[in-house]
């Protein structure tokens, strides 16, 4: 495996060179950071981002999106040395979220992981969705953990996290979710600290140890989940009994609103 360490814009096109094999990247700053994101969506192979243990001002979205039709498994890890420890902050104007990661152009995701752990996200400030942290895939399977998601907002739903798995059903793919922490965050509808929706037939989510507290919706009627706003369903057959599976125990639900 190649290790990478993007130090200077000079330094990309090293990058660039090795991109069609697996390789580790080393960021501390948003343009290394940047990268390193552009970096690997022209692999198709596994990269891994280790983030300093600094905190990172963001003035403009980080984002992850392979190439339409691309063939390849395009995973992507993003390690922090803990939360507290590695933060993304946000200090440009309200627009996109902090991460976005999109998956659904490829080929298939179906042999993607994505896996984020050991990140803070905070004051994020989407105006559509996802403040900390907006994950659109597949099939994909996506693994949070060890991450801090803290005085994020969105102007829609999910102002922590926002974690949509395919609207078009018949599909598989998994989410984990372990020992993360939602403080403060709010959004404008549904899922202040998290917003999960998933449309698979045999979607499995595991979310366990984690604290969410003290995150507010909008308080409007037609506003869910000022913690965690959670759907699952199969849009192709609603299978009696569901398919789709959600383990949820071992978490802090407290003080939301």
């Amino acid at each position: 495996m190649k290790r990478i360490l993007i130090i200077t814009l000079g330094l990309y096109w090293i990058t660039a060179l090795c991109s069609a094999q697996a390789a580790d990247f080393y960021v501390g700053t948003q343009i290394e950071l940047e990268n390193a994101l552009t970096a690997a969506e022209t692999s198709a192979d596994t990269d891994v981002i280790y983030i300093d243990p600094v905190s990172i001002d963001i003035t403009s979205g980080l984002e992850y999106s392979p190439p339409i039709a691309g063939a390849g498994s395009y995973s992507l890890s993003i390690i922090g040395a803990g939360s507290g420890s590695s933060t993304l902050k946000w200090t440009g104007a309200q627009g996109p979220s902090l991460l976005y990661i999109y998956t659904k152009d490829i080929a298939s995701d179906a042999t993607t992981s994505i896996t984020i752990e050991g990140v803070t996200f905070e004051d994020g400030n989407s105006s559509l969705a996802g403040g900390g942290l907006y994950v659109v895939v597949n099939d994909a399977d996506v693994t949070v953990t060890g991450c801090a998601f803290i005085n994020n907002n969105a102007t829609n739903f999910g102002g922590g996290a926002a974690l949509l798995f395919d609207l078009a059903g018949a599909h598989t793919g998994s989410l984990t979710l372990t020992n993360s922490f939602f403080y403060g965050n709010t959004a404008g509808s549904s899922g202040a600290g998290l917003f999960l929706q998933a449309a698979y037939e045999d979607f499995v989510a595991a979310i366990t140890n984690n604290t969410i507290s003290g995150n507010a919706t909008g308080l409007d009627s037609n506003d869910w989940g000022g913690g965690a706003y959670i759907m699952m369903f199969d849009l192709s057959a609603f299978p009696t009994p569901p398919t789709a599976v959600a383990h949820i125990y071992n978490n802090i639900v407290w003080g939301n609103t």
